[in-house]
């Protein structure tokens, strides 16, 4: 898969466990607090477990579970990294990046 152990420092090997973990553009592997480089985003604990969730379950079963949620703000650091990775697998920037950014913040158009 594309995605990083989620569990353990990529540099440490420390269990994440419910913290924090901290990735960045052209790391390919997630960072505890301790071995975070500069320039590293924070991806929160809740947004750590429910992609993890994302690796054991089917997507409907946890937009179901989560229900408006799913959308909120507390997740977008989740949305972001994701779509790092992807851009980064795919070597091009995605156009419905810009789309889910304003559906995230409301914007119906990007001049707002």
């Amino acid at each position: 898969g594309w995605l990083p152990d989620l569990n353990r420092c990529g540099r440490c090997g420390r269990e994440l466990g419910n913290e924090a973990a901290f990735a960045g553009a052209g790391y390919s592997a997630l960072a505890c607090s301790r071995c975070k480089a500069p320039g590293m985003m924070p991806l929160g604990a809740r947004s750590l477990a429910v992609a993890r969730k994302m690796l054991e379950q089917r997507l409907d079963r946890i937009v179901s579970a989560q229900g408006a949620a799913s959308n909120s703000p507390s997740l977008a650091d989740l949305q972001d990294y994701l779509m790092d990775t992807i851009e980064s697998q795919i070597e091009r920037k995605l156009s419905t990046r810009r789309m889910l950014a304003m559906a995230r913040t409301g914007l119906t158009e990007p001049n707002e």
